[in-house]
């Protein structure tokens, strides 16, 4: 059994401050999810699985929850949204607890 989930956050660069408001602010996404995610920034209308579309960041490359993938983009000037997609794959719901988990650092580029 598989359940999917679709999670969308928009992002105003105007209503921050200092740097962030230029537009090309550097950003970064962190994200996992139990069993998969899929991740886009600012996507177009999506077809298909989504993944021919420019705003295609990428996806979780196995079933390891525990480790963060990271993804350094350049947010606009304005509205930027980020979605995502999570599916969980197993027999019931109860018994197969899942989660999904991001952070967004806008503004300064972290170090390696």
């Amino acid at each position: 059994m598989r359940t999917s989930i679709f999670c969308a956050l928009l992002l105003v660069l105007p209503c921050l401050s200092g740097a962030a408001q230029q537009a090309g602010s550097p950003a970064e996404i962190r994200i996992t999810a139990d069993n998969t995610y899929w991740l886009w920034l600012n996507p177009g209308t999506l077809t298909g699985d989504g993944t021919s579309d420019p705003g295609f960041l990428g996806s979780s490359p196995s079933d390891d929850w525990m480790t963060p993938e990271y993804y350094r983009v350049t947010l606009k000037e304005g509205a930027n949204v980020i979605l995502v997609k999570a599916e969980n794959i197993g027999e019931s719901q109860a018994g197969n607890p899942a989660g999904l988990i991001a952070e967004v650092r806008v503004g300064t580029r972290p170090q390696a």
